[in-house]
């Protein structure tokens, strides 16, 4: 995350005390500071505290998977995102996802397959909801399961070769 407050930290810190929310949940929050030039919400603050034992400010990494495949989900309640690459990311090494509407990622999750979407990130319950629901382990065995195809369907190189085909088409009806 770069803009904490963009990609729903706060809702996440609020869902953590939601009455719903299980005590054993852990989040690790990965990425940089800010924008890049050191401000934490990309408006010139430093990021907020954690605010509990059960949320670990991680900074920047460098080895996604590794943290992916220690990882039981990936929660990423976002208010704007056009087409979220750690959605895809994690969907590509079998983790399921929570996502929300406002991330373009989220045409590519299977409700209740491999991923939950929510509407907005700032209703507690059903973000607690969702992600109880993909820790079932039967949610987390079908993510798993669909790892390799979800690579082959969102690997850049299949993007790349559908730009150009869309690239081409275009071309030969403008002749």
């Amino acid at each position: 995350a770069h803009n904490l407050r963009l990609k729903g930290f706060a809702e996440l810190q609020a869902a953590l005390r939601h009455p719903k929310a299980d005590e054993r949940w852990h989040v690790l929050v990965a990425g940089g500071r800010g924008n890049g030039n050191g401000d934490g919400d990309g408006h010139g603050r430093q990021p907020p505290s954690a605010g509990s034992d059960r949320i670990h400010l991680l900074g920047p990494q460098r080895d996604m998977p590794a943290l992916y495949a220690a990882a039981d989900a990936l929660v990423h309640p976002t208010w704007y995102d056009p087409c979220s690459r750690v959605v895809l990311e994690a969907l590509c090494c079998g983790l399921p996802v929570v996502t929300t509407a406002f991330d373009g990622a989220a045409e590519v999750v299977e409700d209740g397959r491999d991923g939950r979407v929510i509407e907005r990130p700032d209703d507690p319950e059903a973000l607690c909801a969702a992600i109880g629901g993909v820790l079932d382990p039967a949610v987390r065995r079908c993510a798993a399961s669909r790892a390799g195809q979800r690579r082959d369907a969102l690997s850049m190189r299949r993007h790349a070769e559908a730009l150009l085909e869309l690239y081409r088409a275009i071309a030969s009806a403008r002749c």
